[in-house]
């Protein structure tokens, strides 16, 4: 594959795959104003507009695949007892940041698979919709697309997330692999609140933060303004920081809190928590901390419950078919050991070297963003610290407008730092004083898994920064390539395989294959350069100039 020109394309597509809700926005390049539609109406949807849809799969009891996703999945699990043959999948998307609170997926499904299913479905409709909407001026093959994925997210989740991609028919193996490209989610809400820097009187050397607050993952990262008006470019000045403290976690800690209260005396079985749950993220979360903390909050309980034995009912506190809890319970339990998280996670952003104090602005961004608990908690930690703290306009479609933006401007995001150490495997000579034996081939003077590092942890990287390294292939022995890293601010590793309490993880690999249009003239190795990109969100790999593609695993 040769060169890519963004401009060969028409329309941007950005899709921003949630833990709990999926949107969809997209423009037309070609126009002046490059004006962001989004994607408003999804299948099955109640009559309340809402500009997502839920990330939802259900799937038969024993099946490897489905064509139930979103709303639809929702309807047929609880609307036609579905519970009973069948699976409800969430939160599928925390697999792939190893997250210990989602249960196992079941047998015979792996989480590409899920995330495949899921893509398929979501961008099915994304692609009906276009052809309907643009009529005959609509291209599928005019089409590229921006994927968002967590900060927090390793490479090898990335590439599982691209291969999901391809398999769902987003993009073709065959096509440019810029035709797809990955951005971090943080990074995709700044440049959607870039475009309010006027607005909130940002300008060019001041900072800005953003706290995009989802439903899985809470992304942050610091980044400077360069420049004004259309000349306006953003820099990285953290490390796009992430964890898994969204708000489906308040869920997790509701849950624990019911099978405290409940489970003591009478036996919860899971669709009566499902239930339960689901009261408590309809009616309650979305609203709580609007007020003083000293209400009770009466939970509907499902009459399974109200069966048993009334002295149990008394005791669990249930009466009515109520069950109260006092808000400030919810606080100390609920709200407080997630929210607290948040609030350290900012701070670490603030006390950054490279941060300004006082930070000029944040910009609070995604669905749990819009808990007014969560708004009250950070204007009480950092007004002082922080001259501006607003919700962004259209907060929840901050991160799907943001990757439509980084298509139209893909230079917009002028340094980005990188988030780890990476090195790749070279041979060396054997130090018997640093060198395990074992380390030592066989019959030589070498070691042969040397880390030769090529980008330092939170070092500052260009757009598309290139490492450069010319490797000698052989047309009868293919070269495999393997790229380390290493998660440490301080320390170099010596080898690529974990010793000495440094952990060093295999994050991709590739193999040299040799251009068609090499000439050999007799010899059995040839010279190639081989170009490592590393200032976007993915390690981008070209080969001699000519073939582009990104790692595999």
């Amino acid at each position: 594959m040769g060169s890519f020109n963004h401009k060969d394309y028409d329309y941007v597509v950005g899709i921003d795959f949630g833990t709990t809700y999926s949107g969809c926005s997209y423009a037309f390049t070609r126009a002046s104003n490059q004006e962001i539609e989004d994607i408003a109406k999804w299948p099955k949807q109640t009559s309340n507009f809402y500009s997502k849809t839920p990330t939802v799969l259900l799937y038969e009891v024993g099946a490897s695949t489905t064509e139930w996703w979103g709303e639809n999945a929702h309807k047929n699990f609880w609307f036609s007892r579905g519970y009973l043959t069948k699976k409800l999948i969430t939160r599928f998307k925390l697999l792939l940041n190893n997250d210990e609170s989602v249960p196992e997926l079941p047998p015979g499904l792996e989480v590409e698979g899920v995330i495949r299913d899921y893509l398929k479905g979501f961008h099915g409709f994304v692609a009906s919709h276009l052809s309907k909407t643009l009529g005959s001026i609509y291209n599928e093959e005019k089409v590229r697309y921006c994927l968002t994925v967590p900060a927090g997210w390793t490479d090898h989740a990335k590439i599982i997330m691209r291969n999901a991609a391809i398999e769902a028919g987003i993009i073709r193996l065959t096509d440019h692999p810029e035709r797809l490209t990955l951005i971090s989610e943080p990074e995709a809400a700044a440049l959607y609140c870039q475009r309010y820097c006027d607005e909130f009187d940002l300008s060019d050397g001041e900072q800005f933060l953003i706290c995009d607050a989802g439903g899985g993952t809470v992304d942050l990262v610091v980044f400077e303004i360069e420049g004004d008006g259309s000349d306006r470019q953003l820099k990285e000045i953290t490390t796009a920081k992430g964890e898994n403290c969204g708000s489906t976690f308040l869920d997790v800690k509701m849950q624990a809190l019911l099978k405290a209260r409940i489970g003591k005396y009478i036996p919860i079985n899971l669709i009566t928590l499902e239930e339960m749950t689901k009261s408590f993220v309809e009616n309650h979360k979305p609203n709580f901390g609007e007020e003083d903390l000293d209400n009770d909050i009466y939970f509907d309980v499902p009459s399974v419950i109200c069966r048993e034995d009334e002295e149990k009912l008394k005791l669990i506190g249930i009466e009515d078919h109520k069950l109260p809890f006092l808000e400030q319970e919810l606080k100390d339990h609920v709200f407080e050991p997630v929210i607290s998280r948040i609030i350290q996670l900012i701070n670490q952003q603030l006390q950054h070297p490279e941060s300004k104090k006082p930070m000029s602005a944040m910009f609070m961004v995604g669905g749990f963003s819009q808990s007014p608990y969560l708004q009250k908690r950070i204007r009480q930690e950092f007004e002082g610290r922080i001259n501006l703290i607003c919700l962004a306009p259209r907060g929840e479609l901050a991160i799907v407008r943001g990757a439509v933006l980084l298509g139209i401007q893909p230079n917009i995001v002028s340094q980005r730092i990188a988030k780890y150490t990476y090195g790749i495997q070279t041979r060396d000579y054997y130090d018997p004083l640093r060198d395990p034996p074992k380390f030592r081939l066989a019959g030589t003077e070498f070691c042969d898994v040397r880390f030769m590092t090529i980008v330092k942890k939170n070092q500052k990287l260009p757009n598309n920064h290139i490492v450069s390294q010319i490797y000698t292939i052989n047309r009868s022995i293919p070269t495999r390539i393997a790229i380390y890293a290493y998660d440490n601010d301080d320390i170099i590793p010596r080898w690529t395989i974990s010793e000495k309490g440094i952990e060093v993880k295999k994050v991709g690999e590739f193999i040299l294959d040799v251009p068609a249009d090499v000439d050999y003239s007799g010899r059995e190795d040839q010279p190639l350069q081989v170009d490592f990109y590393f200032g976007t969100t993915e390690i981008k790999v070209v080969l001699d100039e000519t073939t582009t593609f990104t790692l595999a695993y």
